[in-house]
């Protein structure tokens, strides 16, 4: 088993808003909505939202039914 004591040989597991908006492509506002309506899983710290990179590669694999972009979901009342 290799020890790793430098940070940049470890690859992320885990994304911050920004970094998993550049991700998927998207706006870190359009992220934050499939955030808040839980279509993408996270972890809420509270202060800041984890992602992991299983959970935004299980977005992007999506079901079978077409994608829709965020900015086209009808808003929660």
């Amino acid at each position: 088993m290799k020890i790793v004591t430098d940070p940049d040989e470890v690859a992320p597991k885990a994304f911050t808003v920004p970094a998993a908006a550049k991700y998927l492509g998207l706006t870190e506002k359009q992220l934050r909505r499939l955030l808040t309506t839980k279509q993408i899983r996270s972890r809420n710290t509270g202060r800041a939202y984890i992602i992991s990179q299983a959970a935004l590669d299980e977005y992007l694999a999506g079901a079978d039914e077409p994608m829709r972009h965020p900015d086209s979901m009808p808003r929660s009342a």
